[in-house]
């Protein structure tokens, strides 16, 4: 069994057209919200909840109930707003694609991984993807951040500064959007972008950024 990347990113294409939005306004919540059979709940990590496990961003529970599944899905209002909205388009992911949990993990995670990456991602104009340095090349959402513009990339990597110091090997004092700089790059180097550059924090690599290029040129 394969994942069905190709099911996929069309049910996440058809969603946002039905919806009559683009990525950069979709709003998973809003989507979520709307359905009869999901019920979202949301908690606070800060505050001392935590879920079971290591994920602490969304999770999605399942059941079947005279013979149609229904879906309660977690999340924490603790994280990021763009690192919540890609949870929660993985969790929408889940409904979306009818998974039922009888599949097996790395085939439900690969498709919505999918899923999420063309929810958010496929918007006009061309999102800015963030590649955290030490991460393999790859259009994962496993290791590829989504952002509207570079301006929203620079805040989401200076409000990271704790997380990146594993990525440069030592510790970071904490930066602003405006520490941040975009060193450019050659665009052969990036399969799938273009204006490409290195993104450097008070002097060191923290990863790669460059916008998506347009499918179907």
């Amino acid at each position: 069994m394969e994942p069905d990347y190709k099911k996929a990113a069309q049910v996440a294409s058809g969603i946002l057209s039905d919806c009559g939005i683009n990525s950069a306004s979709a709003d998973p919540l809003t989507v979520l919200d709307s359905l009869p059979n999901v019920k979202t709940i949301s908690y606070d990590s800060s505050a001392g909840v935590t879920l079971p496990g290591d994920n602490q961003d969304a999770l999605t529970l399942v059941d079947r109930i005279n013979g149609k599944l229904k879906y309660i899905i977690l999340y924490n209002l603790a994280i990021p707003a763009y690192r919540l909205r890609r949870a929660l388009a993985r969790e929408l992911a889940h409904v979306a694609l009818h998974h039922d949990g009888k599949t097996p993990e790395e085939i439900w995670s690969e498709e919505s991984d999918c899923f999420a990456y063309h929810f958010v991602a496929h918007s006009d104009p061309r999102p800015v993807c963030f590649r955290p340095e030490g991460q393999p090349f790859t259009m994962s959402m496993k290791s590829m951040r989504i952002f509207d513009s570079l301006d929203a990339m620079k805040r989401a990597v200076a409000e990271e500064h704790t997380r990146l110091q594993r990525f440069v090997g030592n510790p970071l004092a904490y930066v602003a959007p405006d520490d941040v700089q975009i060193v450019s790059t050659d665009n052969d180097v990036r399969i799938g972008w273009e204006n490409c550059g290195n993104v450097m924090v008070s002097g060191r690599l923290v990863g790669c950024c460059g916008e998506e290029k347009r499918r179907n040129e």
